[in-house]
């Protein structure tokens, strides 16, 4: 039986990972700070805090520092959420409340990101709970977070669909002992064959809800 669904946010509700890794680029170029397209692309998927260490580590300063740096940089460059948000997301998140079922989001973004994403793409109210990777010591690959939001919705993990695309959140929500919807992504290319499913798209993930909702049924 499925009770609730969990969203990631980056790369699954909006396409803020290829808007992150467009700043950070331009950020490490400008400043003549060598880093290579590989390094870059780890930040994808990851906390905030593994940002803070990669810019300490290649720029040769402390990790204070490059946190002021980071903190300075993402307040000049505001990212508009609504001009990234993913197609499908009113139409996914409107079926899954119209069979009665929960959901949450458990993002390692910190609620200052999270609300201003959810508040410019006008769907705060569409969950009934937001988790933040701030709450916790270990985020994302660590399953924290997600064993967290399952006791939140109150359901038991059989009762859970997560829908992903990084491989730091696919790990995380399978080793909480989830069922896990990947939306794949051409271009970042995560891995993500843990996943029990794989999709091109918000739109493919309402067949396979479809499909669970229909074991809901006597």
């Amino acid at each position: 039986m499925l009770k609730a669904v969990i969203f990631d946010m980056d790369g699954v509700l909006v396409d803020s990972e290829k808007e992150y890794l467009r700043m950070w680029k331009k950020y490490y170029y400008t400043n003549g700070i060598d880093i290579s397209e590989e390094e870059l692309r780890t930040i994808c998927g990851s906390p905030h805090s593994y940002e803070i260490e990669l810019l300490a580590r290649k720029a040769g300063i402390c990790y204070e520092k490059a946190a002021k740096l980071r903190s300075e940089y993402l307040n000049r460059n505001k990212i508009d959420y609504r001009k990234i948000k993913k197609p499908h997301v009113d139409e996914i998140l409107a079926y899954i409340r119209n069979q009665g079922l929960k959901t949450a989001l458990a993002s390692t973004s910190t609620f200052e990101n999270i609300n201003a994403a959810l508040n410019e793409c006008e769907i705060a109210d569409r969950f009934d709970f937001i988790i933040s990777g701030e709450m916790f010591k270990r985020s994302k690959p660590d399953p924290q977070i997600y064993e967290t939001t399952v006791r939140k919705l109150g359901c038991s993990k059989k009762e859970v669909l997560v829908i992903e695309d990084s491989d730091y959140g696919i790990q995380a929500a399978k080793a909480a002992g989830l069922t896990v919807i990947a939306i794949d992504d051409p271009v970042l290319k995560f891995d993500n064959h843990l996943a029990d499913y794989i999709v091109k798209d918000l739109a493919e993930t309402k067949e396979i809800l479809k499909e669970h909702v229909s074991l809901n049924i006597p």
